[in-house]
């Protein structure tokens, strides 16, 4: 928080873009309000109208299972996503209470909610790296053979999604949201078992360098606290975060990406590099406002299954897997010089 402060008062700039990003929250939040609005309404909701598929046919009712103590991971096809659980299950618990409030209720503050965790990621990111035992607190909580189970099924459904997960191959319109290098290849090659242990090599390739280096700090180890080499140990972090999403055969955004973004800025002195860095994240940053003015501008006619915003860039070319390998090759290039020399 003193951070916050000592840059409001040192940038105008600053100050300005803060400003902005609150506006732009608040404005945010009352036209999701709005577009919601009709749907919200009690004869809509009878009538079984949605308004937002993952919501209504997963999230909710895997609390209520929760709760019944009932099966949260289908068994079934994975043809229809939106149908199927993808959280473990002390997401189910622990936000329970809030997915169990009425639909016009609920709707309106998950809004609420996002903006504020966002609030308190900007304010209190470190804190992510604390450990908590969500998973032991929901065992406990659904009964200790229950909550076994859930998590046997959850790591079954993890188990077989790479295998039954519909994936989108070159007869789709465009590459979706899902920026997986599984996807991309599948997308571009086709879908068939070759091509998926094809990409499964790719991925393999691109670990292999963190790895030699993550052996190298494991045979010399600095023998010093994270707060001692603070950019080692971030970028250390860092780079098995974004090895992690490498490997994953989902990846719809990349959560973190903005403080990977701001950690390369501050510690890159080369001009040429921060001004690609902010060509290659601004983009992606400016997304969401991009999407809203075209739905705003065009209406339904801008969506494509109801889920696909057709004006927005990011269905046709991969640019998160872009943003992630950049960012990953930066941070690989540090470790490399921070394994003799840290900082």
């Amino acid at each position: 928080m003193n951070s916050i402060k000592e840059c409001w008062s040192a940038s105008k700039a600053y100050r300005v873009l803060l400003i902005a990003a609150i506006v732009y929250a608040v404005l945010r939040l009352a036209i999701q309000i709005y577009l919601f609005n009709d749907a919200l309404q009690p004869a809509a909701i009878a009538q079984g109208e949605q308004v937002s598929a993952d919501l209504q046919l997963s999230y909710i009712p895997a609390a209520q299972h929760f709760k019944a103590g009932q099966d949260i991971y289908l068994k079934g096809s994975l043809d229809i996503l939106e149908y199927q659980f993808p959280y473990s299950p002390a997401f189910a618990f622990f936000f329970m209470p809030i997915l169990l409030l009425p639909i016009s209720i609920l709707v309106p503050l998950l809004v609420i909610l996002h903006i504020v965790a966002y609030v308190l990621f900007y304010i209190w990111w470190n804190r992510i790296f604390e450990r908590s035992n969500f998973a032991g607190i929901t065992i406990l909580a659904g009964g200790v053979g229950y909550g076994l189970q859930q998590y046997q099924d959850y790591f079954g459904f993890l188990a077989r999604l790479s295998r039954d997960f519909p994936w989108w191959g070159p007869d789709k319109p465009f590459l979706g949201y899902n920026h997986s290098i599984m996807q991309i290849v599948l997308y571009y090659l086709g879908v068939s078992a070759t091509n998926m242990r094809i990409a499964t090599i790719i991925k393999l390739l691109f670990l292999i360098p963190l790895g030699l280096i993550a052996l190298q700090f494991l045979r010399h180890p600095i023998d010093k606290p994270g707060l001692d080499v603070p950019k080692t140990a971030l970028a250390l972090t860092f780079a098995l975060y974004l090895g992690a999403f490498i490997w994953l055969d989902m990846v719809w955004e990349l959560s973190l990406g903005l403080v990977i973004f701001a950690y390369l800025l501050a510690t890159i002195e080369r001009k040429g590099t921060k001004t690609f860095l902010w060509i290659l994240f601004a983009p992606y940053a400016v997304l969401d406002i991009w999407r809203l003015v075209s739905y705003i501008a065009l209406g339904d006619s801008v969506l494509y299954e109801g889920s696909y915003v057709l004006t927005d860039p990011l269905i046709y070319v991969p640019w998160i897997m872009m943003i992630l390998l950049v960012f990953y090759a930066l941070l690989l290039q540090k470790l490399n010089k921070y394994a003799a020399n840290p900082a």
